[in-house]
């Protein structure tokens, strides 16, 4: 139970932090509707889950090399810059004008896993969990059950945060939804940046 409630704390905490992530899903969500940010959220649940397996199973040693937080923040947050850059320049397409087709949904689904791998801090914060884990003899079982509870807090969470957004869209009119997307896209640029910046300067 200590255990559970440790990592639905961190959950929590992960939750409400704004990222990169925060910004693609709240104007997928306000523009193309609930099931699409859930998708995006699909996407990101995948990555975090896919990272927690590689830093657990050992990756985190090259994570010491010299120059590993430097290349990994520059393209990470060049990557981010482009997502933004291409969020302000294209067309709102909403409601009736616009329905999702399997292949939107695979690249809502596709830009969640791409945001958040992408993101190195994403990397470096689950080296910090899982280090914080060996340092406490955890078992496998209770690793287990500590990523989960972080998991499905943070899931749970996003849940309702996409839900929220969708019901936001009801009150915007088109220009609003404009400006959704440049806020978001300036989001991501802003986010990129100050990625590149910060492994530059603590490297």
């Amino acid at each position: 139970m200590k255990l559970i409630l440790e990592g639905i704390s961190l959950g929590l905490l992960l939750s409400i932090m704004v990222g990169p992530i925060f910004f693609a899903m709240s104007q997928l969500a306000i523009e193309r509707g609930f099931r699409a940010g859930m998708t995006l959220n699909l996407g990101v649940w995948l990555s975090d889950v896919a990272y927690i397996l590689v830093v657990y199973f050992g990756l985190q040693q090259f994570a010491d090399g010299p120059h590993f937080k430097v290349v990994m923040g520059t393209i990470g947050g060049s990557i981010l810059m482009l997502f933004g850059i291409g969020m302000i320049v294209s067309k709102v397409k909403v409601g009736a004008d616009y329905q999702s087709s399997m292949k939107d949904y695979w690249s809502y689904f596709m830009k969640g896993v791409a945001i958040n791998t992408v993101n190195p801090f994403v990397f470096f914060l689950w080296i910090g969990v899982t280090t914080a884990m060996i340092d406490r003899d955890m078992s496998r079982e209770q690793c287990l059950i500590y990523f989960c509870s972080i998991m499905f807090t943070v899931a749970f969470i996003d849940v309702l945060k996409t839900y929220l957004a969708k019901k936001i869209r009801d009150f915007l009119k088109v220009h609003h939804l404009v400006w959704v997307r440049r806020i978001s896209g300036i989001g991501l640029i802003v986010f990129g940046v100050y990625i590149i910046l910060r492994v530059y300067l603590e490297g």
